[in-house]
């Protein structure tokens, strides 16, 4: 993913922006010095993980400025409601594989992380699981997910995720997250 475009002032289309999500390394990385942070848009999501507001185009994909999203004249809450449902309506279906413990996700490979983001996904995949969904997301295009009832299928999880994490480009996290009835929190 690439930064804003440098001298570009020119509004995205509010159909293009979508949520990416990436981990602190990035957030650290993109700040323009220890005092001050990146110049794109994000908030804090869970845990490592943070939201990245893009801007999908057919050649690249480019943060979203935060000067992009002052002159957009949204809240960032209005902002995150767009751009899930952006996403949502770019997306090729949404799959799931495996036969269990241990399931994978997939819609394409650029926004795969982001499925975290779709509450209405994740009522439909606790049907599956045994106990409280447990999810991470090692690399951009690979979301797994099992049950925190089973060591086995946790075990299973995790050695997927170490897998991942060595084989993998656009490494995001390998933090556990658990599906709680107030939204994601770190599985421990």
């Amino acid at each position: 993913m690439a930064g804003p475009e440098a001298g570009t002032s020119k509004l995205p289309e509010v159909t293009s922006i979508v949520p990416t999500i990436k981990d602190e390394t990035y957030i650290n990385f993109s700040r323009k010095s220890a005092t001050e942070g990146p110049t794109f848009v994000h908030e804090h999501f869970v845990a490592d993980l943070w939201i990245v507001y893009a801007i999908d185009s057919t050649d690249a994909i480019l943060t979203l400025s935060t000067t992009q999203f002052v002159e957009l004249k949204l809240t960032l809450g209005e902002l995150k409601h767009l751009a899930i449902e952006n996403l949502k309506r770019m997306l090729p279906p949404i799959e799931r594989h495996g036969e269990g413990p241990v399931y994978t996700l997939t819609a394409g490979s650029d926004y795969v992380a982001s499925l975290l983001l779709f509450e209405d996904l994740w009522a439909e995949q606790a049907e599956v699981v045994d106990g409280e969904i447990v999810a991470a997301v090692p690399a951009r295009g690979a979301l797994l997910f099992t049950g925190n009832k089973s060591s086995h299928a946790i075990l299973e999880l995790r050695q997927s995720v170490a897998q991942l994490t060595q084989t993998s480009g656009y490494l995001v996290s390998t933090t556990m997250l658990r599906r709680s009835p107030n939204g994601w929190k770190v599985f421990s």
